[in-house]
């Protein structure tokens, strides 16, 4: 079981590291403004509240790699960083839930170290705890991985998981490599169009040119 998850992080808000982390990329006198331009671009979108789980009840499920493992029925595979949640993740988790319907969403979150190796030493912004309780929230996601092993790992994962889709976004530089992997188990690669020129990268230098 993940060390985070033993400490109850998972399971309830957590004191945000977010903010030290952002001073770090943002300057401080524009950290003071995030909090009235972020929430209203964000909450007050119709999409995202269309996708928000109202009800804390209806939260998904953090679970451990070897509980995904047990997973009965189909699965649909998505991985990623998902760090400063924006409308880019929500139609993308969406639409990765309308490939099949019936079949149960799954979610491998990469943890801090691995975010550090892939995208600098600067990011995540936000901690794997509270990345992965935000994604708790959404209603197309149904499981939820904190990822705290080596990203290299996921190519063997799929292996193991054998879910019937595994969906990436366009632009992904692995997807020759996820598309042989995720065949190798009779499954199927789906890539997704992005709508819109959304990302954290991107989202970032906006906050810090206020």
């Amino acid at each position: 079981m993940s060390s985070l998850r033993k400490q109850g992080s998972y399971d309830r808000p957590l004191p945000s590291q977010g903010r030290l982390l952002l001073g770090k990329c943002i300057p401080h006198h524009t950290l003071r403004r995030i909090g009235s331009v972020v929430p209203l671009w964000f909450f007050l979108n119709p999409y995202v509240l269309k996708n928000v789980k109202i009800n804390s009840m209806q939260k998904s499920e953090i679970i451990t790699r070897d509980e995904a493992l047990a997973l009965s029925g189909e699965l649909t595979f998505v991985t990623g960083v998902f760090d400063l949640i924006h409308l880019g993740h929500m139609r993308m988790l969406s639409k990765a839930r309308n490939l099949n319907p019936d079949a149960k969403l799954v979610l491998a979150v990469l943890s801090d170290e691995n975010v550090k190796e892939r995208k600098g030493p600067l990011r995540p912004i936000i901690g794997l705890g509270e990345r992965c309780e935000a994604l708790s929230y959404l209603k197309p996601v149904d499981y939820i991985i904190p990822w705290e092993d080596d990203w290299r790992e996921l190519r063997e994962f799929v292996l193991e998981l054998k879910p019937k889709i595994l969906a990436v976004v366009e632009g992904d530089n692995g997807i020759d490599n996820k598309k042989m992997h995720i065949e190798k188990t009779g499954g199927k690669l789906i890539i997704l169009r992005k709508e819109g020129e959304y990302s954290t990268s991107a989202l970032i230098e906006k906050i810090k040119r206020l």
